[in-house]
């Protein structure tokens, strides 16, 4: 009776274990996928032409900015306190920005806050291993 115990045991920690398991590569697909995304929106935002284009690719960032955070919350160790410093210093930076002004002087602003953040981002695509 008792070895009929322990295998029950046993095989409902097995199942737990393998649902905690499936749950987590969801969660850490669903953060890969959004930090693709996000990697996507900040070379936009760097390559924008116009101000309206600058605009609208800031937008986009921000949009998949609140994606990735979202996710972040559903993986363990999800290295976001780097990622948080650099999005902090993107929006310090863009919001310091001159309202009037030519579009070459905005990217020029925002170029390294960027770079900063996509490096945070690498490396969080690579502790993933998001390829």
């Amino acid at each position: 009776m008792k070895i009929i115990v322990l295998a029950g045991a046993g095989l409902i920690l097995a199942v737990v274990l393998g649902f905690l398991a499936t749950s987590q590569s969801r969660a850490e697909k669903q953060y890969c996928d959004n930090l693709n995304t996000f990697k996507g929106s900040l070379s936009a935002l760097v390559g924008s032409s116009s101000a309206s284009e600058l605009q609208t690719n800031a937008s986009a960032v921000q949009g998949a900015w609140s994606s990735l955070k979202g996710s972040a919350q559903d993986v363990k160790s999800n290295n976001s306190s780097s990622l948080d410093s650099a999005w902090s210093n993107l929006t310090k930076t863009i919001q310091s920005l001159p309202q009037s002004g030519s579009i070459d002087a905005a990217k020029q602003s925002i170029t390294t806050a960027v770079e900063n953040l996509q490096s945070a981002v690498a490396a969080s695509v690579k502790s993933y291993d998001c390829s």
